[in-house]
């Protein structure tokens, strides 16, 4: 594992012409917690095609990925984020606006 972390894991990166068009990739290792410390979460957001892909790491070896569309990954992002500490959406400042 401590090769994947030598690394710096944050960074953006070009990559290699996927469908003909240069893709940027911004990607983030989250390590995992108590007894899954070998493990790590790769979070990959792909740019121009709008896709987030979740890869399981153990040891510096991927286990398994998951894409999601960008609808999806908004979704999850709201799910993750605290109620307290997320930005009012129009809706909410329109129900505040009404007192309702």
């Amino acid at each position: 594992m401590q090769a994947l972390w030598g690394r710096d894991p944050n960074r953006l990166s070009l990559l290699p012409l996927v469908r003909g068009t240069a893709a940027t990739q911004a990607r983030r290792f989250l390590r995992g917690a108590d007894v899954e410390e070998r493990r790590a979460l790769r979070v990959s957001r792909y740019l121009p095609e709008e896709r987030v892909r979740f890869g399981v790491w153990e040891e510096g070896t991927a286990r398994a990925a998951v894409t999601l569309e960008d609808e999806e990954a908004v979704r999850l992002a709201a799910f993750l984020t605290p109620r307290a500490t997320r930005s009012p959406s129009i809706l909410d400042e329109l129900r505040a606006f009404l007192g309702r």
